[in-house]
C-alpha cells in the first residue's frame, strides 16, 4: 500500500500534522489510525475542502449514533460514536497538513458541531434511558462549566499573545526566560513531563469522558459505575480549566 511503500513520507506528515501531546482516548485509541487514514485521503484527494468534509462526516456520524441511541441499539451506536472520534481527529490532522494551521472557520465549525452533536446524543439516551436523566443533566453541567473555562483560557491567550498550543509555563518561559517556580508548580512541571515526555496529558479530560459515556458504558447498558467515571473525568478538567483560567489571570502579569 502507499502508505508502507512512503514510509519515511508518511513518518514526516504524522510528525508535522499530529499533536505532540493528546488526550489519553486519542493518544491510544484514535491517532494512529487517524494519521493513518487522513494520510491516504490526502494522498489521493488533493483538496482543501477536504478537512471540512472531515468534519461534516464526523457530525454526521454523531447524528447517526444518536438515532442508534434512541431506538435502543446500544452496541451500533458505540461503534458510530467511536468512528466520529475518529473522524474527528482525523480533520484537524487533514487542516494542519493542508493549510499548516488550523483555519479559524473550520475550528468554529468543528466546535459548533461537536457541541450540537453531543447535544443531540445526551438528548437520544435519556430519552431512551428515563432513569438515567439526572445523571447526564449532572455531566451537561460539569461540561458546562468545562466550556466555561476552556473559553475564558483562550480569550486570555489571544489578550495576552500567548500561544494556544503552548501550556502556560512553556508560554512564560518562552517570553519571559527561566521564572522561579513556586513548589507547587515544580510539583505540576514534574508531573506533567512525566507524562508529556510520553504524549500524554497528564489529566483525564471531556475527550476521554465522551469515550467513557458513549462507547464503554452503551456496551456494558449504560451501568451507573461507568457513567460516574464518565462525570468524574469531565469534572477534572472542568475543574482544571478553570483553574487554568484563574492561574493565568493571577500569575501572568507577576511574572511578566
Amino acid at each position: 500500500m502507499t502508505l508502507f511503500t512512503n514510509s519515511s513520507k508518511y513518518a514526516s506528515f504524522k510528525k508535522k500534522s499530529t499533536k505532540d501531546i493528546d488526550t489519553w482516548t486519542e493518544k491510544i485509541l484514535c491517532d494512529e489510525l487517524a494519521a493513518y487514514l487522513s494520510y491516504i485521503m490526502i494522498t489521493k484527494y488533493k483538496s482543501n475542502n477536504l478537512p471540512y468534509l472531515v468534519t461534516c462526516t464526523s457530525f454526521g456520524l454523531r447524528i447517526v449514533a444518536a438515532l442508534f441511541f434512541i431506538y435502543g441499539m446500544n452496541f451500533q451506536g458505540a461503534i458510530t460514536f467511536y468512528l466520529s472520534m475518529i473522524s474527528d481527529s482525523m480533520d484537524g490532522i487533514c487542516s494542519r497538513a493542508i493549510f499548516g494551521k488550523d483555519p479559524e472557520l473550520r475550528g468554529t465549525l468543528d466546535v459548533m458541531f461537536d457541541v450540537i452533536g453531543l447535544a443531540a446524543l445526551l438528548c437520544a439516551i435519556g430519552f431512551a434511558n428515563p432513569e438515567l436523566r439526572l445523571l447526564l443533566l449532572i455531566y451537561a453541567v460539569f461540561l458546562y462549566i468545562y466550556e466555561f473555562g476552556a473559553a475564558t483560557r483562550y480569550r486570555l491567550y489571544s489578550k495576552l499573545n500567548l500561544d494556544v498550543d503552548l501550556t502556560f509555563d512553556q508560554n512564560l518561559h518562552q517570553q519571559s526566560g527561566d521564572v522561579k517556580k513556586s513548589f507547587m508548580q515544580e510539583v505540576y512541571l514534574k508531573v506533567r513531563n512525566t507524562f508529556s515526555s510520553r504524549g500524554f496529558l497528564f489529566y483525564p479530560t471531556v475527550v476521554d469522558a465522551e469515550f467513557v459515556l458513549l462507547v464503554i458504558a452503551p456496551i456494558f447498558g449504560f451501568s451507573t459505575s461507568i457513567i460516574f467515571i464518565a462525570i468524574l473525568f469531565c469534572a477534572i478538567d472542568a475543574l482544571l480549566a478553570n483553574f487554568s483560567s484563574l492561574f493565568i489571570s493571577m500569575n501572568y502579569s507577576e511574572n511578566r
